[in-house]
């Protein structure tokens, strides 16, 4: 089956597919040509690109851990396509609104992350994913396909630090991180050492693009994360997260957990430091870093309209998040 997929893909992205347990389903095309008149048919355009989606894509289903994507060229009869042509013009309007211009032509070509997407193919060829909204996803199936074998590798990583305003160039410097080039294009940017992975988006309209993730498997990474964003920018601020944290959420609204100790706190311990919180939405709040190289320990304080509404404890040896 590996054999017939475009043989460019690197062998994290084939074993990504091997592991999703990649297969192929019949399509409904049965030639090059039997598509290309379907489309004309229904005014799109045959591009090449298009055409060689499908013969390389087509009937294509795997699974990204728990989210199962199906690629394939999917055109409406004649008769369908006529009427949500009549009945959607103010739908389409409406959903487009305030989205940035995306190319003329969309093709239907399958379904993403467990069918809350469909996927779309542009002439040139750029992956588009609609939901709500449409927006541009990779330049190409290729780059989609690698891009989500970098997300698939994020599994194993434990930490995640959202760091805000982006800083994806100087922080690939400062930690010595190599492009990943497979899966680089104009919508996203990605980089990784043995024990971190880093994305900055770029399309408009991404709601990822305000903040460069990186993801780490170890807490001391976390610090110089920390330290490396705020060496190159003074307005550095930071969000951090761990899969494997316990989690204590209680109503909002609710008092503050007994024994939470102040932020202020912190500054007596030796060698404390501390970095700005930036959560988005109007948050605030403090990031100590307690104790030197080696067993660090990181206190999180997230302050919403003044009161302070979460604090997490993050270490390797164990991460309690706690929500009020």
């Amino acid at each position: 089956m590996l054999r017939e997929i475009d043989p460019r893909l690197s062998a994290r992205a084939r074993d990504m597919l091997e592991r999703g347990g990649l297969r192929r389903i019949a399509t409904r095309w049965a030639s090059r040509e039997a598509l290309e008149e379907a489309l004309v048919a229904r005014g799109l355009e045959p591009s090449a690109a298009v055409l060689e989606f499908e013969e390389s894509f087509g009937g294509l289903v795997f699974s990204v851990g728990k989210d199962v994507f199906e690629l394939g060229v999917q055109l409406p009869e004649e008769d369908e396509a006529s009427e949500d042509d009549e009945d959607g013009d103010v739908e389409s309007a409406r959903s487009e609104e305030g989205q940035p211009p995306a190319e003329g032509g969309l093709v239907p070509c399958g379904t993403g992350w467990s069918r809350e997407y469909d996927l779309l193919i542009g002439p040139s060829g750029a992956i588009y994913a609609a939901h709500a909204r449409t927006c541009k996803r990779s330049s190409s199936a290729l780059k989609l396909i690698e891009q989500l074998a970098m997300q698939w590798r994020l599994g194993s990583l434990r930490y995640t630090v959202r760091v805000r305003p982006p800083a994806s160039a100087a922080l690939a410097e400062a930690l010595r991180l190599d492009p990943v080039h497979e899966a680089t294009d104009a919508c996203e940017s990605w980089w990784e050492d043995a024990d971190i992975l880093m994305l900055q988006a770029h399309e408009p309209g991404d709601a990822r693009r305000d903040m460069t993730f990186v993801c780490a498997r170890r807490i001391e990474r976390v610090t110089q994360v920390l330290e490396a964003a705020r060496l190159g920018r003074d307005d550095a601020g930071f969000a951090i997260s761990d899969r494997e944290a316990s989690r204590d959420v209680r109503k909002m609204g609710s008092p503050a957990p007994d024994g939470m100790p102040p932020p202020e706190q912190w500054q007596a311990h030796p060698e404390a430091r501390r970095f700005r919180y930036d959560g988005g939405r109007e948050t605030s709040g403090d990031v100590w870093v307690i104790g030197g190289p080696g067993h660090p320990r990181i206190e999180q304080y997230r302050v919403y309209k003044g009161k302070i509404r979460e604090w997490s404890t993050f270490s390797d040896g164990g991460s309690f998040e706690r929500s009020w």
